[in-house]
């Protein structure tokens, strides 16, 4: 219910606050359930966008640090809108939220360089996006957030760039988990870069 006003009440002011455009729509469509988006991370609006990309037919559940957890009336907010904390320290909680999830046939939001990008360009993927996705067979949605200079400001726009659903390859009989891992993470992160590149050649 949180999710549904929030999302009504808010959608008119952020829209004119931070506007943005989407690029390939018609990917939304590929899959209606129980897949993984995974996104490059430009600013702490990034989930705003990402969820009004979807609408609120096709919720999207977030991993977020746990750190941002601390302040009662803001976890509130935060859960109620879909987001859950994860423990980058370690701890199995969030994994099993997400696990849970995916379960249940819902979809999941991950940021798989783990935290916000400080000079705009895409980092190193981390293994836990690819570890989820595989264990469940998922799909992946990459999606690129862009604006100029990799800095969200108030009336600047943000171009979402949504890419092709993956499937992660398979692990042949002569690859150990470790290089399986990182070929996964790469699948997922390369989509994502090329859609930096593709923004940025036609900026």
């Amino acid at each position: 219910m949180l999710f549904k006003i929030a999302y009504a009440i808010l959608w008119p002011i952020f829209h004119l606050l931070f506007p943005y455009k989407i690029i390939g729509k018609e990917k939304l469509n590929v899959h209606s359930s129980g897949f993984v988006v995974c996104s490059n991370h430009i600013s702490f609006l990034d989930p705003v966008y990402l969820a009004y990309t979807f609408k609120r037919k096709r919720r999207l559940f977030f991993m977020a640090k746990q750190e941002i957890f601390k302040n009662r009336l803001f976890t509130w907010f935060i859960k109620g809108v879909g987001g859950f904390p994860v423990n980058r320290d370690g701890g199995t909680s969030g994994i099993k939220a997400a696990e849970a999830l995916l379960k249940e046939g819902k979809n999941l939001c991950i940021f798989p360089e783990g935290t916000r990008s400080k000079d705009g360009k895409i980092g190193k993927g981390k293994a836990g996006a690819a570890m989820l996705v595989r264990e469940f067979d998922s799909y992946v949605l990459p999606i690129t957030l862009a604006c100029k200079n990799q800095k969200v400001r108030a009336f600047r726009k943000v171009t979402i760039i949504i890419g092709d659903a993956i499937q992660m390859p398979p692990c042949s009989a002569e690859m150990s988990q470790r290089e399986h891992l990182r070929v996964c993470t790469a699948a997922i992160m390369t989509p994502i870069q090329e859609g930096l590149s593709q923004y940025e050649q036609q900026a």
